[in-house]
Protein backbone atom coordinates (compact mmCIF):
# COMPACT_ATOMS: atom_id res chain seq x y z
CA UNK A 1 0.00 0.00 0.00
CA UNK A 2 1.23 3.62 -1.36
CA UNK A 3 2.42 5.62 2.06
CA UNK A 4 0.67 9.51 2.09
CA UNK A 5 3.10 11.92 2.78
CA UNK A 6 2.91 12.91 6.71
CA UNK A 7 0.92 15.81 7.71
CA UNK A 8 4.18 16.82 10.09
CA UNK A 9 5.53 18.16 6.59
CA UNK A 10 2.93 20.66 5.87
CA UNK A 11 4.84 23.46 7.74
CA UNK A 12 3.29 27.01 6.58
CA UNK A 13 5.41 30.60 6.14
CA UNK A 14 5.14 31.31 9.36
CA UNK A 15 6.84 27.86 10.76
CA UNK A 16 8.88 26.55 8.20
CA UNK A 17 12.58 27.33 8.57
CA UNK A 18 14.21 28.95 5.52
CA UNK A 19 16.77 27.08 3.80
CA UNK A 20 20.68 28.16 3.12
CA UNK A 21 19.64 28.94 -0.44
CA UNK A 22 17.18 31.08 0.46
CA UNK A 23 18.79 33.13 2.99
CA UNK A 24 21.42 33.60 0.21
CA UNK A 25 18.28 35.07 -2.36
CA UNK A 26 17.05 36.92 0.45
CA UNK A 27 20.31 38.70 1.07
CA UNK A 28 21.35 38.65 -2.84
CA UNK A 29 18.07 41.00 -2.86
CA UNK A 30 18.85 43.17 -0.23
CA UNK A 31 22.21 43.52 -1.71
CA UNK A 32 21.21 44.42 -5.14
CA UNK A 33 18.39 47.16 -4.00
CA UNK A 34 21.15 48.50 -1.43
CA UNK A 35 23.36 49.18 -5.06
CA UNK A 36 20.76 50.10 -6.71
CA UNK A 37 19.79 52.73 -4.09
CA UNK A 38 22.66 54.45 -3.34
CA UNK A 39 23.34 54.52 -7.22
CA UNK A 40 20.18 56.16 -7.70
CA UNK A 41 21.35 58.59 -4.53
CA UNK A 42 23.18 61.18 -6.77
CA UNK A 43 20.16 61.61 -9.25
CA UNK A 44 17.86 61.25 -6.56
CA UNK A 45 16.32 64.99 -6.89
CA UNK A 46 16.85 65.33 -11.23
CA UNK A 47 12.65 65.35 -11.99
CA UNK A 48 11.46 62.90 -14.25
CA UNK A 49 9.02 62.86 -17.00
CA UNK A 50 5.59 63.38 -15.62
CA UNK A 51 3.71 59.98 -15.87
CA UNK A 52 -0.40 60.97 -15.33
CA UNK A 53 -1.54 57.76 -14.56
CA UNK A 54 1.18 56.46 -12.32
CA UNK A 55 0.15 57.29 -8.90
CA UNK A 56 -3.40 56.09 -9.24
CA UNK A 57 -2.11 52.45 -10.90
CA UNK A 58 0.75 52.39 -7.86
CA UNK A 59 -1.68 53.39 -5.09
CA UNK A 60 -4.26 50.70 -6.38
CA UNK A 61 -1.64 48.07 -7.02
CA UNK A 62 -0.51 48.85 -3.25
CA UNK A 63 -3.90 48.39 -1.92
CA UNK A 64 -4.23 45.40 -3.94
CA UNK A 65 -1.29 43.74 -2.54
CA UNK A 66 -1.21 44.51 1.05
CA UNK A 67 -4.92 43.55 0.94
CA UNK A 68 -4.51 39.53 -0.34
CA UNK A 69 -1.64 39.44 2.54
CA UNK A 70 -3.82 41.19 4.82
CA UNK A 71 -6.35 38.01 4.36
CA UNK A 72 -3.41 35.32 4.18
CA UNK A 73 -2.39 36.71 7.20
CA UNK A 74 -5.65 36.65 8.99
CA UNK A 75 -6.36 32.93 7.37
CA UNK A 76 -3.30 31.53 8.87
CA UNK A 77 -3.97 33.23 12.19
CA UNK A 78 -7.72 31.99 11.90
CA UNK A 79 -5.91 28.37 11.56
CA UNK A 80 -3.15 28.43 14.05
CA UNK A 81 -4.67 31.17 16.54
CA UNK A 82 -1.33 32.44 16.85
CA UNK A 83 -1.18 36.30 18.53
CA UNK A 84 1.83 37.13 16.76
CA UNK A 85 -0.03 36.30 13.61
CA UNK A 86 -2.75 38.44 14.36
CA UNK A 87 -0.12 41.52 15.30
CA UNK A 88 0.84 41.38 11.49
CA UNK A 89 -2.55 40.80 10.39
CA UNK A 90 -3.50 44.12 12.47
CA UNK A 91 -0.48 45.98 10.56
CA UNK A 92 -1.24 44.60 7.30
CA UNK A 93 -4.57 45.61 7.41
CA UNK A 94 -3.56 48.81 8.57
CA UNK A 95 -1.50 50.02 5.59
CA UNK A 96 -4.01 48.27 3.39
CA UNK A 97 -6.51 50.81 4.81
CA UNK A 98 -4.28 54.20 5.16
CA UNK A 99 -2.56 53.29 1.53
CA UNK A 100 -6.39 53.76 -0.16
CA UNK A 101 -6.75 56.44 2.17
CA UNK A 102 -3.98 58.37 1.16
CA UNK A 103 -5.02 57.06 -2.60
CA UNK A 104 -7.90 59.69 -2.22
CA UNK A 105 -5.95 62.62 -0.78
CA UNK A 106 -4.26 62.57 -4.49
CA UNK A 107 -5.34 65.61 -7.02
CA UNK A 108 -6.75 64.39 -10.54
CA UNK A 109 -7.33 61.26 -9.76
CA UNK A 110 -11.06 60.80 -8.99
CA UNK A 111 -11.44 64.15 -10.44
CA UNK A 112 -10.06 67.40 -10.38
CA UNK A 113 -9.66 68.18 -7.08
CA UNK A 114 -8.79 65.69 -3.54
CA UNK A 115 -11.79 63.54 -2.51
CA UNK A 116 -9.84 64.10 1.39
CA UNK A 117 -7.49 66.86 2.46
CA UNK A 118 -6.95 70.53 0.66
CA UNK A 119 -3.23 70.26 0.23
CA UNK A 120 -0.42 68.09 -0.26
CA UNK A 121 0.29 68.02 3.28
CA UNK A 122 -2.29 65.74 3.78
CA UNK A 123 -0.93 63.11 1.41
CA UNK A 124 2.28 63.85 2.72
CA UNK A 125 0.82 62.86 6.51
CA UNK A 126 -0.60 60.06 5.65
CA UNK A 127 2.28 58.60 3.61
CA UNK A 128 3.85 59.09 7.09
CA UNK A 129 1.38 57.47 8.71
CA UNK A 130 1.44 54.43 6.44
CA UNK A 131 5.00 54.30 6.88
CA UNK A 132 5.07 54.01 10.44
CA UNK A 133 2.85 51.22 10.08
CA UNK A 134 5.20 48.18 9.41
CA UNK A 135 7.79 48.73 11.96
CA UNK A 136 5.91 49.65 14.52
CA UNK A 137 3.29 46.54 14.24
CA UNK A 138 6.62 44.41 13.25
CA UNK A 139 7.87 45.43 16.55
CA UNK A 140 5.32 42.92 19.37
CA UNK A 141 5.44 40.56 16.58
CA UNK A 142 9.07 40.29 16.87
CA UNK A 143 9.31 40.56 20.62
CA UNK A 144 6.81 37.85 21.08
CA UNK A 145 8.24 35.74 18.30
CA UNK A 146 12.02 36.08 20.26
CA UNK A 147 11.52 34.86 23.22
CA UNK A 148 10.53 31.36 21.87
CA UNK A 149 6.96 31.32 23.93
CA UNK A 150 3.64 30.18 22.41
CA UNK A 151 1.33 32.44 22.40
CA UNK A 152 -2.29 31.20 21.45
CA UNK A 153 -5.81 32.74 22.45
CA UNK A 154 -8.76 30.31 23.21
CA UNK A 155 -10.23 28.66 20.18
CA UNK A 156 -13.95 29.91 21.46
CA UNK A 157 -12.75 33.56 21.54
CA UNK A 158 -10.03 33.37 18.47
CA UNK A 159 -13.00 34.90 15.96
CA UNK A 160 -13.76 37.41 18.65
CA UNK A 161 -10.82 38.34 18.87
CA UNK A 162 -10.33 38.52 14.72
CA UNK A 163 -12.93 40.63 14.32
CA UNK A 164 -12.06 42.59 17.27
CA UNK A 165 -8.49 43.39 16.05
CA UNK A 166 -10.18 44.85 12.78
CA UNK A 167 -12.44 46.76 13.93
CA UNK A 168 -9.98 48.58 16.13
CA UNK A 169 -7.89 48.73 13.01
CA UNK A 170 -10.39 50.32 11.16
CA UNK A 171 -11.18 52.53 13.90
CA UNK A 172 -7.96 53.78 14.63
CA UNK A 173 -7.27 54.54 10.70
CA UNK A 174 -10.21 56.34 10.52
CA UNK A 175 -9.43 58.36 13.90
CA UNK A 176 -6.15 59.35 12.08
CA UNK A 177 -7.27 60.38 8.59
CA UNK A 178 -9.72 62.68 10.43
CA UNK A 179 -7.12 64.22 12.68
CA UNK A 180 -4.64 64.95 9.48
CA UNK A 181 -7.50 65.88 7.00
CA UNK A 182 -9.06 67.94 9.75
CA UNK A 183 -5.33 69.20 11.72
CA UNK A 184 -3.22 68.99 8.75
CA UNK A 185 -2.29 72.93 9.61
CA UNK A 186 -1.73 72.36 13.33
CA UNK A 187 0.74 69.43 12.26
CA UNK A 188 4.26 70.08 12.08
CA UNK A 189 5.65 71.33 8.14
CA UNK A 190 6.51 68.60 6.02
CA UNK A 191 5.89 69.96 2.52
CA UNK A 192 6.18 73.08 0.60
CA UNK A 193 4.19 72.25 -3.19
CA UNK A 194 5.42 69.50 -4.28
CA UNK A 195 8.93 69.59 -2.60
CA UNK A 196 9.09 67.84 1.02
CA UNK A 197 12.63 68.54 1.92
CA UNK A 198 11.11 69.95 4.94
CA UNK A 199 10.03 66.58 5.96
CA UNK A 200 13.39 65.68 6.55
CA UNK A 201 14.75 68.93 8.28
CA UNK A 202 11.62 68.74 11.02
CA UNK A 203 12.74 65.34 12.26
CA UNK A 204 9.77 63.41 10.82
CA UNK A 205 11.29 61.28 8.19
CA UNK A 206 14.33 60.43 10.05
CA UNK A 207 12.75 59.59 12.93
CA UNK A 208 10.44 57.17 10.79
CA UNK A 209 14.05 55.96 9.10
CA UNK A 210 15.24 55.23 12.79
CA UNK A 211 11.68 53.52 13.84
CA UNK A 212 12.00 51.32 10.64
CA UNK A 213 15.53 50.57 11.38
CA UNK A 214 15.22 49.87 14.98
CA UNK A 215 12.16 47.49 14.10
CA UNK A 216 14.79 45.40 11.43
CA UNK A 217 17.63 45.70 14.17
CA UNK A 218 15.02 43.72 16.69
CA UNK A 219 13.69 41.50 14.46
CA UNK A 220 17.22 39.95 13.37
CA UNK A 221 18.02 40.28 16.63
CA UNK A 222 15.38 38.52 18.87
CA UNK A 223 14.17 36.12 16.03
CA UNK A 224 17.36 35.26 13.93
CA UNK A 225 15.04 35.00 11.73
CA UNK A 226 14.05 31.44 12.19
CA UNK A 227 10.92 31.09 9.89
CA UNK A 228 10.08 32.10 6.41
CA UNK A 229 7.79 34.58 7.46
CA UNK A 230 10.51 36.24 9.64
CA UNK A 231 13.18 36.31 6.85
CA UNK A 232 10.95 37.79 4.31
CA UNK A 233 9.58 40.16 6.71
CA UNK A 234 12.79 41.62 7.23
CA UNK A 235 13.49 41.86 3.75
CA UNK A 236 10.67 43.77 3.25
CA UNK A 237 11.43 46.41 6.45
CA UNK A 238 14.91 46.81 4.93
CA UNK A 239 13.06 47.15 1.02
CA UNK A 240 10.80 50.03 3.30
CA UNK A 241 14.18 51.39 4.86
CA UNK A 242 15.44 52.20 1.50
CA UNK A 243 12.11 53.52 0.13
CA UNK A 244 12.35 56.25 3.17
CA UNK A 245 16.62 57.21 2.38
CA UNK A 246 15.62 57.22 -1.27
CA UNK A 247 12.48 59.53 -1.30
CA UNK A 248 13.41 61.81 1.33
CA UNK A 249 16.66 62.54 -0.55
CA UNK A 250 14.72 63.04 -3.89
CA UNK A 251 12.61 65.67 -1.76
CA UNK A 252 9.80 66.15 -4.33
CA UNK A 253 7.06 64.59 -5.98
CA UNK A 254 8.09 63.73 -9.44
CA UNK A 255 12.24 63.12 -9.03
CA UNK A 256 14.08 60.22 -9.59
CA UNK A 257 14.33 59.64 -5.75
CA UNK A 258 10.44 59.75 -5.77
CA UNK A 259 9.80 56.79 -8.51
CA UNK A 260 12.52 55.40 -7.27
CA UNK A 261 11.16 54.60 -3.53
CA UNK A 262 7.56 54.42 -4.89
CA UNK A 263 8.79 50.65 -6.91
CA UNK A 264 10.69 50.32 -3.99
CA UNK A 265 8.04 50.47 -1.23
CA UNK A 266 5.63 48.27 -4.12
CA UNK A 267 8.22 45.42 -4.05
CA UNK A 268 8.11 45.82 -0.41
CA UNK A 269 4.70 45.10 -0.11
CA UNK A 270 4.78 42.36 -2.58
CA UNK A 271 7.89 40.43 -1.03
CA UNK A 272 5.74 38.80 1.79
CA UNK A 273 2.60 38.22 -0.64
CA UNK A 274 4.79 36.39 -3.29
CA UNK A 275 6.55 34.37 -0.51
CA UNK A 276 3.19 33.67 0.70
CA UNK A 277 2.01 32.48 -2.58
CA UNK A 278 5.24 30.65 -3.15
CA UNK A 279 4.21 29.10 -0.18
CA UNK A 280 0.78 28.32 -1.14
CA UNK A 281 1.76 26.82 -4.34
CA UNK A 282 4.15 24.44 -2.44
CA UNK A 283 1.84 23.31 -0.07
CA UNK A 284 -0.99 22.49 -2.70
CA UNK A 285 1.54 20.78 -4.76
CA UNK A 286 2.24 18.67 -1.11
CA UNK A 287 -1.83 18.71 -1.02
CA UNK A 288 -1.92 17.40 -4.24
CA UNK A 289 0.64 14.57 -3.48
CA UNK A 290 -1.51 13.42 -0.13
CA UNK A 291 -4.46 13.60 -2.55
CA UNK A 292 -3.18 10.75 -5.16
CA UNK A 293 -1.45 8.41 -2.42
CA UNK A 294 -4.93 8.68 -0.59
CA UNK A 295 -6.48 7.60 -3.66
CA UNK A 296 -4.06 4.83 -4.03
CA UNK A 297 -4.95 3.89 -0.23
CA UNK A 298 -8.38 4.26 -1.16
CA UNK A 299 -8.54 2.14 -3.89
CA UNK A 300 -6.49 -0.48 -2.36
CA UNK A 301 -8.92 -0.43 0.90
CA UNK A 302 -11.37 -0.84 -1.50
CA UNK A 303 -9.62 -3.63 -2.83
CA UNK A 304 -9.11 -5.49 0.68
CA UNK A 305 -13.02 -4.96 1.96
CA UNK A 306 -13.81 -6.41 -1.20
CA UNK A 307 -11.78 -9.46 -0.93
CA UNK A 308 -12.80 -9.14 2.80
CA UNK A 309 -15.86 -9.67 1.58
CA UNK A 310 -15.86 -12.24 -1.02
CA UNK A 311 -14.15 -14.03 1.96
CA UNK A 312 -16.75 -13.48 4.71
CA UNK A 313 -19.75 -14.23 2.43
CA UNK A 314 -17.94 -17.93 1.55
CA UNK A 315 -17.28 -18.96 5.49
CA UNK A 316 -21.01 -17.19 6.20
CA UNK A 317 -20.00 -14.34 8.04
CA UNK A 318 -21.06 -10.78 8.49
CA UNK A 319 -19.15 -7.80 9.61
CA UNK A 320 -20.12 -4.78 11.67
CA UNK A 321 -18.67 -1.49 13.14
CA UNK A 322 -20.35 0.23 16.02
CA UNK A 323 -19.38 3.49 16.65
CA UNK A 324 -19.96 3.79 20.86
CA UNK A 325 -19.82 7.63 21.34
CA UNK A 326 -22.67 8.14 18.41
CA UNK A 327 -24.42 4.79 18.49
CA UNK A 328 -24.10 4.45 14.83
CA UNK A 329 -23.23 1.46 12.88
CA UNK A 330 -22.17 -0.05 9.60
CA UNK A 331 -22.63 -3.81 8.68
CA UNK A 332 -22.71 -5.98 5.94
CA UNK A 333 -25.76 -7.79 4.42
CA UNK A 334 -24.72 -10.78 5.48
CA UNK A 335 -24.82 -9.12 9.16
CA UNK A 336 -28.61 -8.34 9.20
CA UNK A 337 -29.53 -11.31 7.04
CA UNK A 338 -28.07 -13.57 10.21
CA UNK A 339 -30.99 -11.91 13.22
CA UNK A 340 -33.67 -12.99 10.25
CA UNK A 341 -33.95 -9.49 8.10
CA UNK A 342 -33.83 -9.53 4.24
CA UNK A 343 -33.04 -6.00 4.29
CA UNK A 344 -30.22 -3.46 5.90
CA UNK A 345 -32.14 -2.10 8.68
CA UNK A 346 -31.65 1.69 9.27
CA UNK A 347 -30.46 1.95 13.02
CA UNK A 348 -28.60 -1.20 14.95
CA UNK A 349 -26.66 -0.81 17.89
CA UNK A 350 -25.64 -2.17 20.64
CA UNK A 351 -28.91 -2.33 22.61
CA UNK A 352 -30.33 -3.59 19.09
CA UNK A 353 -28.19 -6.70 18.95
CA UNK A 354 -28.82 -7.38 22.99
CA UNK A 355 -32.69 -7.26 22.16
CA UNK A 356 -32.24 -9.93 20.13
CA UNK A 357 -30.34 -12.52 22.62
CA UNK A 358 -32.43 -14.87 24.57
CA UNK A 359 -33.76 -13.94 27.85
CA UNK A 360 -31.29 -16.79 29.64
CA UNK A 361 -28.04 -15.56 27.47
CA UNK A 362 -28.97 -11.75 27.81
CA UNK A 363 -26.39 -11.28 30.94
CA UNK A 364 -23.77 -13.14 29.52
CA UNK A 365 -24.14 -11.33 26.92
CA UNK A 366 -24.45 -7.46 28.96
CA UNK A 367 -21.38 -8.89 30.50
CA UNK A 368 -19.31 -9.35 27.66
CA UNK A 369 -20.17 -6.41 25.71
CA UNK A 370 -19.77 -4.29 29.41
CA UNK A 371 -15.99 -5.44 29.61
CA UNK A 372 -14.95 -4.55 26.07
CA UNK A 373 -14.02 -1.18 27.72
CA UNK A 374 -11.70 -3.07 29.85
CA UNK A 375 -10.33 -5.87 27.71
CA UNK A 376 -10.70 -4.01 24.45
CA UNK A 377 -11.77 -7.22 23.08
CA UNK A 378 -15.60 -8.95 22.33
CA UNK A 379 -15.70 -12.72 22.47
CA UNK A 380 -19.67 -14.15 23.02
CA UNK A 381 -21.85 -16.87 21.91
CA UNK A 382 -25.22 -16.93 22.47
CA UNK A 383 -28.52 -17.56 21.38
CA UNK A 384 -31.17 -15.28 19.33
CA UNK A 385 -34.10 -14.71 18.32
CA UNK A 386 -34.27 -14.72 14.76
CA UNK A 387 -36.88 -11.73 13.38
CA UNK A 388 -39.80 -13.28 11.51
CA UNK A 389 -39.46 -16.70 12.20
CA UNK A 390 -38.91 -16.38 15.60
CA UNK A 391 -36.47 -19.35 15.45
CA UNK A 392 -34.00 -19.68 17.85
CA UNK A 393 -30.36 -19.44 16.94
CA UNK A 394 -26.51 -20.00 17.97
CA UNK A 395 -24.35 -17.02 16.59
CA UNK A 396 -20.95 -16.51 18.04
CA UNK A 397 -19.66 -12.37 17.75
CA UNK A 398 -15.97 -11.62 17.99
CA UNK A 399 -14.79 -7.83 17.95
CA UNK A 400 -11.68 -5.90 18.71
CA UNK A 401 -12.17 -2.14 20.25
CA UNK A 402 -11.03 1.48 18.92
CA UNK A 403 -9.74 3.53 21.54
CA UNK A 404 -8.91 7.16 21.53
CA UNK A 405 -6.05 9.18 22.81
CA UNK A 406 -7.15 9.05 26.64
CA UNK A 407 -7.24 4.98 26.01
CA UNK A 408 -11.65 5.29 25.54
CA UNK A 409 -12.97 2.67 23.97
CA UNK A 410 -14.99 4.93 20.56
CA UNK A 411 -15.76 2.11 18.27
CA UNK A 412 -15.90 -1.35 18.17
CA UNK A 413 -15.82 -3.94 14.96
CA UNK A 414 -15.68 -7.70 14.14
CA UNK A 415 -17.59 -10.46 13.18
CA UNK A 416 -20.68 -12.37 13.40
CA UNK A 417 -21.50 -16.18 12.06
CA UNK A 418 -24.25 -18.47 12.66
CA UNK A 419 -22.52 -21.25 14.71
CA UNK A 420 -26.22 -23.28 15.22
CA UNK A 421 -25.46 -25.85 12.63
CA UNK A 422 -21.63 -26.47 14.22
CA UNK A 423 -23.51 -26.32 18.14
CA UNK A 424 -26.28 -28.74 16.85
CA UNK A 425 -23.41 -30.96 15.32
CA UNK A 426 -21.23 -30.58 18.69
CA UNK A 427 -24.33 -31.48 20.67
CA UNK A 428 -24.78 -34.97 18.54
CA UNK A 429 -21.07 -35.30 19.25
CA UNK A 430 -21.45 -35.03 23.09
CA UNK A 431 -24.53 -37.33 23.08
CA UNK A 432 -22.71 -40.01 20.86
CA UNK A 433 -19.67 -39.72 23.25
CA UNK A 434 -21.86 -40.61 25.99
CA UNK A 435 -23.73 -43.33 24.89
CA UNK A 436 -20.20 -44.86 24.03
CA UNK A 437 -19.09 -43.91 27.66
CA UNK A 438 -21.99 -45.52 29.20
CA UNK A 439 -21.72 -48.72 26.59
CA UNK A 440 -17.75 -49.07 27.91
CA UNK A 441 -19.05 -48.92 31.39
CA UNK A 442 -21.83 -51.18 30.88
CA UNK A 443 -19.41 -54.03 29.19
CA UNK A 444 -16.85 -53.45 31.78
CA UNK A 445 -19.49 -54.02 34.44
CA UNK A 446 -20.67 -57.19 32.84
CA UNK A 447 -17.02 -58.46 32.35
CA UNK A 448 -16.59 -58.32 36.25
CA UNK A 449 -19.93 -60.07 36.78
CA UNK A 450 -19.23 -62.55 34.41
CA UNK A 451 -15.98 -63.56 36.30
CA UNK A 452 -17.88 -63.89 39.24
CA UNK A 453 -20.18 -65.84 37.85
CA UNK A 454 -17.77 -68.10 36.50
CA UNK A 455 -16.72 -68.56 40.24
CA UNK A 456 -20.21 -69.37 41.35
CA UNK A 457 -20.74 -71.84 38.70
CA UNK A 458 -17.43 -73.76 38.77
CA UNK A 459 -17.69 -74.05 42.78
CA UNK A 460 -21.10 -75.96 42.07
CA UNK A 461 -20.12 -77.84 39.58
CA UNK A 462 -17.29 -79.22 41.66
CA UNK A 463 -19.62 -79.73 44.76
CA UNK A 464 -22.20 -81.69 42.11
CA UNK A 465 -19.35 -84.08 41.22
CA UNK A 466 -18.00 -85.51 44.80
CA UNK A 467 -21.60 -84.40 47.00
CA UNK A 468 -19.62 -86.25 49.96
CA UNK A 469 -16.90 -84.81 50.88
CA UNK A 470 -18.44 -82.63 53.58
CA UNK A 471 -15.27 -80.79 54.07
CA UNK A 472 -14.63 -80.00 50.34
CA UNK A 473 -18.61 -79.46 49.84
CA UNK A 474 -18.32 -76.24 52.69
CA UNK A 475 -15.31 -74.55 51.22
CA UNK A 476 -16.67 -75.00 47.30
CA UNK A 477 -19.84 -73.39 48.44
CA UNK A 478 -18.52 -70.65 50.74
CA UNK A 479 -15.94 -69.59 47.72
CA UNK A 480 -19.13 -69.37 45.64
CA UNK A 481 -21.48 -67.35 48.25
CA UNK A 482 -18.33 -64.83 48.42
CA UNK A 483 -18.55 -64.33 44.91
CA UNK A 484 -22.26 -63.74 44.60
CA UNK A 485 -22.09 -61.43 47.25
CA UNK A 486 -19.29 -59.08 45.48
CA UNK A 487 -21.40 -59.56 42.21
CA UNK A 488 -24.71 -58.91 44.58
CA UNK A 489 -26.20 -54.94 43.87
CA UNK A 490 -26.11 -52.73 47.12
CA UNK A 491 -29.47 -51.48 47.74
Amino acid sequence: MNDAPRPTDLRTLATAAPGAGQRRFAGLACAAFTALSFALLPVAGRPMVPMPGFVASYQSALVVVYAVTTVLFFAQYGRTRSVPLLVLSAGSLYVTLIVAVQLLSFPNVFGADRILGSSPATTTWLWTLWHLGPPLFALPYAIMEGDGRTRLIEPDRSARAGIATAIGVAAAVAGLSYLVVAHVDRLPTTVVGDDYWALTTSGIGPAVVALTLASLAILCWTTRLRSLLQLWLAVSLFLLLLDNLVTQTGAARGTVGWFAGRIEALISGVVVLCAYLRKVDLLYGHAERIAEARERQRADLQGARDHLAIALDAADMGDWEFDLAAGASRRSLRHDAIFGYDALQPRWDVATTLAHVVREDRDVAEAAFAAVAATGSLDLQCRILRAGDGATRWIELKGRAARDEAGRATGLAGIVVDVTARQDADERLYQAQKMEAIGQLTGGIAHDFNNLLTIVIGNLDMIVRRPGDAQRVERLAGSAMTAARRGAVPR
